[in-house]
């Protein structure tokens, strides 16, 4: 944790810490035998936390099933209220074994990310253009903080009206701390995201300077050979950064899949939910179900919004390439091609283990999916109403008596 930028992230990862999403920050710089004793200690208190995970689905399966003897439904409604339910522990028990599988790749990830703040310091000093941390601190933030914010203020207010009448306060209170617990997951994300793009943002600032110099330095060759060696350097940093994204890939892969198809699966729910209340007056959760659906999609959004954000800082590089003046030096050419055809060919993405990409377009497809099943969830239920009006209607004409005209 001697990096700059770690250090103002510490506060994120340290809560995420005490909610068991991730080790404490510095777990990884203790001692062997102080990090075995801190390790069995935390996996105890992880083990906790799944067990009160295990407790939530139970009493929200016992809540299912009182609904819907309340409200008489039908039976996939109850089998898919049954498996959202399941679906808690399931991946909550995801987060916990990736997080003490992986624990030694975490920590390489933080080795990594400091030493390549140190070097891009050591290549920006000589033009003192580097990233002000109070500046990273405050888009920090301005996005992760803020979603953390959003996510624990709106989403335990609005939940508790949805649960099921038959909870007691107590399971009320678990229930919230859970489903939110795994919401922040997101949050945690988002924190190393924007550790790439500051990154990538330093990288971006000094390739700017060397763009100026460039156009300055004239025929002076000692100048230019200075210039081509900065240059170089600024490739290979950038090279490195892009690595760190598909270790960044590596250890979010599982949490992330599931985390996006839970709360898809949530919102499918949410909005069967809708459909059999809209015909209740009655219903005092009219207004808060699209308030629940809202506050999941703003947390699938702002992670796809901050990669795509990363994404773009790192495509720019090849508009400022082709905008240097290289005049007629075949060195400055040769380096400036070989910069452009490595950024041409590895691509920065961020994805889940190949299964999709985490940017804008990703969210613009996964609302068309969400939408194209609740249509189809919609369609099929106004399907099974008109029959079901239509058996009744022949059951009540078949008992009506038959009068003769007279």
């Amino acid at each position: 944790m001697s990096s700059q930028l770690l250090i103002a992230a510490r506060p994120y990862l340290q809560l995420c810490s005490v909610l068991t999403l991730t080790l404490p920050p510095n777990f990884h710089t203790l001692s062997e035998q102080r990090r075995r004793r801190l390790l069995s200690i935390f996996a105890c208190y992880t083990l906790l936390i799944l067990a009160i995970g295990g407790y939530v689905t139970y009493i929200n399966i016992l809540g299912v099933y009182f609904e819907i003897k309340l409200y008489k439904l039908e039976e996939f409604t109850n089998v898919l209220g049954v498996m959202h339910s399941i679906f808690y522990t399931i991946l909550l028990a995801a987060i916990h074994l990736n997080m003490l599988l992986q624990y030694r790749r975490l920590g390489s990830l933080y080795v990594d990310i400091a030493q390549v703040e140190r070097d891009i310091f050591k290549a920006t000093q000589p033009y003192k253009d580097f990233t002000s941390v109070l500046s990273f601190r405050w888009r920090l933030a301005l996005n992760s903080g803020l979603l953390m914010v959003f996510l624990v203020v709106t989403y335990s207010y609005i939940l508790v009206p949805l649960l099921a009448k038959s909870f007691t306060l107590h399971e009320q209170i678990l229930t919230v701390f859970i489903l939110g617990l795994l919401q922040l997951k997101c949050v945690e994300y988002c924190v190393f995201v924007q550790l790439i793009q500051e990154l990538i943002l330093s990288l971006k600032r000094q390739l700017q300077q060397l763009q100026r110099e460039m156009e300055d330095c004239g025929e002076n060759d000692a100048l230019l050979q200075a210039l081509c060696s900065a240059l170089r350097l600024n490739q290979l940093l950038l090279l490195r950064v892009w690595a760190l994204v598909g270790e960044l890939e590596a250890y979010f892969m599982l949490p992330m899949v599931l985390l996006f198809f839970s709360n898809g699966a949530t919102i499918f729910y949410t909005v069967n939910w809708v459909y059999i209340q809209s015909p209740n007056p009655n219903d005092c959760c009219r207004y808060w179900r699209p308030c629940i659906i809202l506050v999941l999609l703003v947390n699938l959004f702002v992670p796809c919004w901050l990669t795509q954000c990363c994404i773009n800082s790192y495509n720019s590089f090849s508009n400022m390439l082709h905008s240097v003046e290289h005049g007629n030096s075949r060195m400055l050419i040769m380096r400036l091609r070989e910069y452009a055809l490595q950024l041409q060919h590895l691509k920065l993405l961020f994805t889940c283990g190949g299964l999709f990409d985490i940017n804008l377009k990703f969210f613009a497809g996964l609302i068309a999916t969400i939408s194209t099943y609740v249509i189809i969830l919609i369609q099929f239920k106004m399907q099974a109403d008109i029959e079901a009006k239509q058996a009744t209607n022949n059951a009540a004409n078949s008992h009506v008596p038959f009068l003769p005209f007279r």
